[in-house]
């Protein structure tokens, strides 16, 4: 099994610690009617995520509410007609929480294990990387699903002379709702691929600092 060199174990163990710092800086950026927009920390990142989607979901549960003949009638799923990515928003924070707890392994396998830290790292990365892809997809998603959405209600108000306004109104909604990944998701992400790099590969293995002339 192959041990830390000093450079390895001092480079692993600095951008584990970068990487686990970025709890407390921004991980995400929401934009949402009323709360305006917010960054989000590892603090809040549940309760912003949920909040954000709740709110995207609650302009379309309310038509359909409208349509339920009777107490009887089975009711639809609100959420039915809502992207995939954004009916598993819940999958982002336990995705960048698991990349943390990875990180911590990485930075703790320093002292125990090339390997455990390698492992970590490499799991930590991915998850960082499927959070912040999962990000972009479902910002996407979302005024996709939003245009479509209200190009359909702007087509019913054809030959209403209320139609340009509805779809100012609707342009307007669409660009409060906004969904986008923090810096601090970034720099986890790059930190544990370094980690993974270096405690997977050994690439500082045979790195030695030569000193140019005499003394």
């Amino acid at each position: 099994m192959r041990h830390w060199t000093a450079m390895e174990r001092w480079l692993t163990l600095s951008v584990a610690a970068i990487g686990l710092l970025m709890f407390f800086f921004p991980l995400l950026v929401i934009q949402a009617p009323l709360v305006g927009e917010q960054d989000v920390s590892g603090y809040d990142i549940f309760s912003k995520v949920r909040q954000f989607s709740d709110q995207v979901k609650k302009p379309s549960s309310e038509p359909e509410r409208s349509n339920i003949p009777s107490r009887n009638t089975p009711s639809r799923v609100p959420d039915l007609g809502l992207p995939l990515s954004l009916r598993m928003a819940w999958l982002i924070p336990v995705n960048v929480i698991a990349a943390f707890i990875l990180a911590a392994i990485t930075l703790l396998g320093t002292a125990i294990s090339m390997r455990l830290s390698g492992v970590a790292a490499t799991g930590g990365a991915i998850l960082a990387i499927v959070a912040l892809l999962h990000v972009v997809l479902a910002n996407s998603d979302l005024h996709s699903w939003m245009q479509a959405s209200m190009k359909t209600g702007t087509d019913e108000l054809k030959g209403n002379p209320f139609a340009a306004i509805a779809e100012q109104v609707g342009n307007l909604i669409l660009t409060a709702f906004r969904i986008k990944p923090g810096p601090g998701l970034y720099v986890l992400g790059v930190c544990l691929g370094v980690a993974a790099i270096v405690a997977k590969t050994g690439i500082l293995t045979n790195f030695r600092v030569v000193r140019v002339g005499g003394s």
